[in-house]
């Protein structure tokens, strides 16, 4: 059976100490490392294709990004098949070290998109108790305003990520989400589970309205500020790099 018998379909790369380490492939002999990563390379190579021609089929006019699922780690077989299709390259999390995102792009060449920012604080939010915290590797808050904080340290982090070539290759990233996730019990959101901004204003216990008429209030608690801290990061970015842009010290 499979991962006890002896023969080539048992193997589980496990158990047979012919095979290696099941990741790593480490203790593999070397004409097998290469006949796995071979046929890593054309099974990615064809998947990249086929999903390539299948979208270029119907549409010609946007960047085409593959899937959000090639981490920051992922294998240079699979790299180095997925630059000869893709316009743009998931990198994984930001919380993901900054390194291997450049290893991405040093082995790709391609600009690279960030996926996903977890950025959470729960114990000031619609979610109170949060769930699987860890497991997704996000970066937990106590506050709003201190969520803010982490989210400009990120951005101040990002735009410094720079390739071997000298390229600074991050075009920028995604946010996820837009609204509270109750079935995840996490704060990923800008707005709380009853369409609050986390501005402050918004997501308040005294019922209201907006500027634009709808209601706004009616939460369990007083939440706390984080829009204002994106806000400003946005703007200070985007003052830095008309700077640059432009040549001015």
């Amino acid at each position: 059976g499979y991962g006890v018998g002896t023969g080539l379909l048992d193997e589980d790369g496990r158990t047979h100490s012919w095979v290696g380490d099941l990741r790593s492939l480490n203790g593999a002999t070397d004409a097998l490392k290469s006949d796995l990563n071979d046929f890593l390379f054309l099974m990615t190579e064809k998947y990249f294709q086929i999903t390539r021609d299948a979208v270029r089929s119907v549409d010609t006019n946007h960047l085409f990004f593959g899937p959000i699922t090639v981490l920051a780690n992922t294998r240079p077989q699979i790299l180095d098949a997925a630059k000869n299709h893709l316009d743009v390259m998931f990198a994984g999390t930001p919380n993901s070290l900054s390194s291997q995102w450049i290893r991405t792009y040093d082995l790709t060449g391609l600009p690279l998109v960030g996926s996903s920012f977890f950025i959470t604080a729960e114990p000031d939010s619609s979610i109170p108790q949060p769930w699987h915290a860890a497991s997704l590797g996000r970066q937990r808050s106590n506050t709003q305003e201190e969520r803010g904080q982490v989210y400009a340290n990120y951005i101040s982090a990002l735009r410094q990520l720079q390739g071997a070539d000298g390229v600074y290759p991050l075009v920028g990233f995604h946010w996820w989400a837009l609204v509270d996730n109750f079935s995840e019990k996490s704060n990923y959101g800008l707005v709380t589970i009853r369409d609050n901004a986390y501005d402050g204003k918004e997501a308040v216990i005294a019922t209201g309205t907006d500027a634009q008429g709808f209601p706004t209030g009616g939460e369990a608690a007083d939440y706390g500020d984080f829009i204002s801290s994106v806000v400003a990061t946005h703007a200070q970015l985007m003052q830095a790099l008309i700077q640059e842009l432009v040549g001015i010290p």
